[in-house]
């Protein structure tokens, strides 16, 4: 069975909405570059951002990096899709660590957008992003677990992983375990669903 084509893939976007004065060379221009960046995306003001979130991205900030690279991976009117200036700016905002910018790199080796598609190198962003809590990357590792794809076939880390992800995903998630189940014995679901318990404590520390 392979269910991995169930679901959909997930863009996650950082925005909040502040004013923008640009004072190149100081510590408060930074910061309001990246409040236009982030205040052009959420107005959906996207052939602006295109130039706010480049003069943001410039100065190392990871979720305006985020930002100016998701404009070119999902394109908007004026804006073409452009694969390599994706990979360029969500890789440097992944090298910090931030978990959209991983779970996009996931996306781009699992398709083989701008890169050789490689679901081993996929995985292994996919996993990186869901231990920062993208339920995208929850849903995708679980199903990848549980077909064997870009790592070795283990049902229960597959199920455990989904299950981690029903914590904030709801029915889509509980649609799969639904169906992984009839693959797994009453003592593998038990197994799976502890360890599922035990990651959401760490992932969603509100739940403690």
């Amino acid at each position: 069975m392979n269910i991995k084509n169930i679901t959909d893939r997930y863009h996650q976007v950082f925005l909040i909405i502040l004013s923008f004065t640009v004072f190149p060379f100081s510590v408060q221009a930074s910061e309001m570059q990246v409040e236009q960046c982030l205040l052009d995306v959420k107005t959906k003001y996207f052939t602006r951002a295109l130039e706010s979130c480049k003069i943001a991205a410039e100065t190392g900030d990871a979720g305006s990096q985020l930002e100016y690279g998701s404009l070119y991976y999902l394109g908007y009117t004026g804006i073409p899709v452009d694969y390599d200036k994706t990979l360029k700016w969500i890789s440097k905002s992944a090298a910090q660590g931030d978990p959209s910018a991983e779970h996009t790199m996931g996306e781009l080796y699992d398709f083989g957008f701008g890169v050789e598609k490689n679901q081993e190198t996929a995985f292994a962003w996919y996993k990186k992003a869901a231990g920062g809590g993208v339920v995208g990357s929850q849903i995708n590792i679980g199903l990848m677990y549980f077909d064997g794809v870009g790592t070795e076939k283990n049902k229960i880390l597959g199920y455990t992983w989904v299950k981690v992800a029903a914590h904030r995903a709801g029915d889509m998630a509980y649609d799969i375990l639904a169906e992984m189940q009839v693959d797994l014995s009453t003592d593998e679901i038990v197994t799976a669903t502890t360890k599922a318990d035990e990651i959401i404590k760490r992932v969603f520390p509100e739940t403690k």
